[in-house]
């Protein structure tokens, strides 16, 4: 049994499973910002060939690199982050009881997060890149004046509206027996599972898993006593861009930063004198426009009958 719950989020995955093939590729492509000057130098020349409006030989390609590293090299070593945490206003009381009601926030609160008021100009980039459509598209209808709406979106109550939870779609191969659920929304996840008999069918059990997309929160860690982004990258380079630098987050202020997966800055860059901040996505000086391949998230199911030997 296969309930289509609409719930929580991740990166996009691998597209593996038992008896599918990979996906086709969408050919469709998504523009993204780049935190050029913190990037390994091949990594970084990769990504400024997908760059347009950047010159395509590659030695002026080089040099642009060469210049954000520079513009990095030239900033005075540390980080301020002394007062970046505050109390958050009372006028935010009512929403933070609803967060505590949530399975969420409750989750999140009982983990050892608290509710802070955050200045995000501040807090340390570990995402190498945020996704523009996506960072524009969260705060595209957000009055960004008001406390409360500013609050909705950085630490949501409520589920995705109708149109969120079905941007995705399902298919059932009966021959194969397999589930096959797609998204471009990379929030698209495994939400746990499900077993209940089926009413009506003595002996008969229903057994599956919980599809959808759902809540997450912009939340900060601290890391080797440095405040660092671990949670709503695109919520928060999109507030920064319209002018909105302290907004209510959920902070883990006790070291509660795991150890990054690959494909991220690393974490030594991050902790060194002169680590990305989130409002550096904006700066042209250290960041590029590129293009990326756009990817679908893929989720398959499979109910397999099998026979093995006893013992």
């Amino acid at each position: 049994m296969i309930d289509s719950a609409r719930r929580a989020g991740g990166p996009p995955g691998d597209g593996s499973g038992v008896g599918l093939a990979a996906p086709p590729r969408s050919g469709r492509q998504v523009t993204a910002r780049v935190l050029l000057g913190w990037l390994p130098p091949d990594r970084a020349e990769e990504l400024l060939a997908s760059a347009p409006n950047v010159p395509s030989l590659p030695a002026e390609r080089r040099s642009m690199l060469l210049r954000a590293r520079e513009a990095v090299a030239a900033r005075a070593p540390g980080v301020d982050q002394s007062d970046l945490l505050s109390e958050p206003p009372v006028g935010l009381a009512d929403h933070i009881s609803r967060l505590r009601a949530t399975a969420a926030g409750a989750e999140k609160l009982q983990r050892g997060c608290r509710v802070r008021m955050v200045d995000l100009s501040r807090v340390v980039a570990h995402q190498p890149h945020v996704f523009s459509d996506v960072a524009d598209g969260h705060i595209a209808n957000v009055d960004t004046e008001s406390p409360r709406a500013v609050a909705e979106l950085t630490l949501p109550v409520e589920p995705p509206d109708a149109a969120a939870e079905a941007a995705f779609t399902q298919h059932y191969d009966e021959q194969r027996r397999i589930y096959t659920f797609t998204s471009t929304n990379p929030n698209l996840k495994v939400l746990g599972n499900i077993s209940a008999p089926l009413r009506g069918a003595s002996g008969v059990g229903g057994f599956g898993f919980a599809v959808g997309t759902g809540v997450s929160f912009v939340e900060v860690a601290r890391c080797q006593g440095r405040y660092v982004l671990r949670d709503g990258y695109h919520r928060a380079a999109a507030l920064l861009r319209r002018g909105v630098s302290r907004v209510p987050a959920l902070v883990r202020d006790s070291d509660g930063y795991e150890p990054s997966p690959s494909g991220m800055i690393p974490l030594a860059t991050v902790l060194g004198p002169r680590p990305p901040l989130l409002g550096d996505y904006h700066d042209d000086l250290v960041s590029v426009t590129v293009l990326r391949p756009g990817y679908r998230r893929v989720i398959v199911i499979q109910g397999l009958e099998l026979s093995v030997l006893d013992g």
